[in-house]
């Protein structure tokens, strides 16, 4: 049987939906996978045939007819997500029932009355389990490259400072800045990681840290960023894609949370301190601060150290 995965456009997203992907392995003779990059590198040896999610519609619809898959399943909760198989002429298609899409799908799905009463990886695995295409618990993991991308003889401490979906979910850069030079006083080097679009930010804050930081942001493949994170004694970051690369690589994690939910999208297993602030107006899920920022504000970098220095104790005694 050819499936084809219509895998989600959030390097996160497409992190979390792992597990389920891994699971409609097992069940397809040919696996096709559809996505955005730089998401597809997550898909190199596991899929059979990787198509762009990009291309024009009367491309795409070419694309998918040329694969002719028996079956095409959503992890993409958009509408033009299943017009788009549809039009190529799709008869079998899962997924969500969600933005109006029922009627393009055969086999539609109830999505959870709360998303985020629960960690997205199950959201994900729950639609692969309800077409009976996974079964159990969801194990979240990552490949990682040969590739060396931090200087290996000394102690790094990954940063992720931005975040795709807005400024509302960034702790200010000005607390990232006193919290490496606390932490490069202390011996550690500061990995700053990120998008392209997040370059000269995250380049400012190294450059205010000084010669104990560097700066991949938008200098790494996805695989490369894996690596880097993986180098890692622990990562500090905002809700983002690399808080989920360093979940799956099991990398102890300080994750700083304001405007999102941290049980639907904070870090997925052990070895994590979620820092936030309980505020009537958090979790709000906009993408800019209409007020003050008051939920990243009010987290000060001493607190942040502190978190910092008590789960390197804890993961050091266990290692």
């Amino acid at each position: 049987m050819r499936i084809l995965v219509r895998a989600p456009n959030w390097l996160g997203d497409a992190i979390l939906s792992l597990p389920a992907v891994r699971a409609v392995r097992k069940h397809a003779d040919q696996l096709i996978i559809m996505a955005k990059p730089p998401v597809v590198d997550l898909y190199h040896g596991l899929a059979d045939r990787i198509l762009d999610a990009r291309w024009p519609l009367r491309a795409a619809i070419k694309n998918i007819q040329e694969c002719a898959p028996d079956s095409v399943l959503l992890f993409q909760n958009s509408f033009y997500s299943a017009l788009v198989p549809r039009l190529a002429g799709c008869r079998d298609i899962w997924g969500y029932d969600t933005y109006g899409r029922k009627f393009l799908l055969s086999r539609a799905v109830k999505p959870p009355r709360d998303i985020y009463s629960d960690h997205q990886i199950y959201y994900h695995w729950r639609l692969a389990t309800s077409l009976g295409l996974a079964q159990g618990e969801p194990q979240l993991s990552l490949q990682i490259s040969d590739v060396a991308v931090l200087d290996g003889t000394c102690p790094w401490i990954g940063m992720s400072p931005g975040a795709k979906y807005g400024e509302a979910k960034r702790w200010p850069a000005t607390s990232y800045v006193r919290l490496g030079m606390a932490l490069a006083a202390r011996g550690y080097r500061i990995a700053l990681f990120g998008s392209g679009t997040e370059m000269q930010a995250c380049q400012s804050i190294a450059e205010a840290i000084g010669v104990a930081a560097q700066n991949l942001a938008g200098r790494t493949t996805v695989p490369q960023l894996i690596a880097g994170v993986s180098q890692c004694s622990l990562l500090v970051t905002n809700d983002s894609g690399p808080l989920h690369i360093a979940s799956a690589l099991r990398v102890p994690v300080v994750a700083i949370f304001g405007s999102t939910e941290p049980r639907s999208t904070g870090p997925f297993g052990t070895h994590s301190i979620v820092l936030r602030r309980d505020l009537p107006c958090s979790p709000c899920h906009l993408r800019a601060c209409p007020i003050d920022h008051r939920c990243m504000t009010r987290i000060h970098p001493e607190e942040v150290l502190d978190a910092v220095i008590r789960l390197s104790r804890v993961t050091s005694l266990e290692h």
